[in-house]
């Protein structure tokens, strides 16, 4: 599925999700992922967990930093029942159109934001 903000008027404003695999540092998943503009919410990605949402910084998975970019113009994210990857789509410095590296583990991208 697709969804569109309507950017410069819509921008997002906070990012929510879900996890599990607290036991075992080798499971640890996504399981599903929420972007909250200022004017809707899009999703749930991937499936809301019976324990509910996360919440506060967690110090599992690996980080990343794509560096400084200007803006992102669409958000790539591979689901079913949970989080598969996330990938950007960017516009640099200099105005091109850059593709982050793909976070997570590679998946087809059915969805994009």
């Amino acid at each position: 599925r697709s969804s569109l903000i309507n950017y410069p008027s819509e921008y997002i404003t906070g990012i929510s999700g879900c996890w599990s695999g607290i036991c075992n540092l080798e499971q640890r998943q996504i399981n599903s992922i929420t972007f909250t503009t200022n004017n809707r919410t899009y999703g749930p990605f991937g499936s809301v967990s019976r324990y509910g949402t996360a919440s506060g910084v967690t110090d599992f998975g690996k980080a990343w930093d794509d560096g400084r970019k200007e803006k992102i113009v669409q958000i790539f994210i591979a689901h079913e029942d949970f989080i598969y990857s996330l990938q950007f789509l960017n516009v640099d410095q200099n105005g091109n159109l850059v593709l982050s590296d793909l976070h997570g583990r590679g998946f087809a991208l059915p969805s994009l934001m």
